[in-house]
């Protein structure tokens, strides 16, 4: 009974320093359930007295409860991405793209539609390593997204052969596909 009531204060407390510090009412109810769930009060008082977007701290106040991985909700938090930006993140991070991969995309500007492209691709990648290291049938999303890479200017092999047709040819078959794709790229 005594750390709840030592913990009811440490909540009142933190509020009342918001209050006074400005914070509006939904922000200072959105610590109160955030310190009454147990997210610490040095991660609370950063996101309320931040001065950013009320629906991004929503986003984050949530993420914030859903993982218990600091590194990867202060990440989030460092990187200044806006609500739908730290969604998509999180909705890849818990499809298992590692937090270095995320980190890495991340040091590009990208949109929210293009980071959804951008990781869809990833974990098509990852999971037809796992299927077949040497065969990836990508979502629609994913090609689209390397398309984008191709106009780019990237170097992309995107095929339309179906997984069994591909499978079908030998080296020499393979190697005689891609000189015609490039012959026609070049045209």
């Amino acid at each position: 009974m005594y750390r709840n009531r030592e913990r009811s204060r440490m909540v009142m407390d933190t509020v009342s320093e918001l209050t006074r510090k400005g914070v509006g009412n939904e922000i200072s109810s959105m610590a109160r359930t955030d310190l009454e769930y147990g997210i610490d009060r040095e991660t609370v008082e950063e996101y309320a007295c931040s001065g950013r977007d009320t629906e991004l701290l929503r986003k984050y106040s949530w993420i914030l409860k859903q993982t218990p991985d600091r590194r990867f909700t202060g990440f989030l938090w460092e990187g200044n991405y806006n609500a739908e930006q730290m969604a998509i993140l999180f909705e890849f991070y818990q499809k298992g793209i590692p937090l270095e991969k995320l980190a890495e995309l991340m040091g590009k500007d990208m949109t929210a539609d293009a980071l959804r492209g951008a990781l869809s691709a990833i974990q098509d990648g990852m999971f037809a390593a796992e299927r077949d290291p040497e065969f990836a049938i990508l979502s629609e999303q994913s090609v689209k997204y390397y398309e984008k890479l191709a106009a780019d200017g990237e170097e992309v092999y995107i095929d339309t052969l179906s997984y069994e047709d591909f499978m079908i040819l030998d080296e020499l078959d393979v190697q005689h596909r891609f000189s015609e794709m490039a012959e026609q790229e070049d045209k």
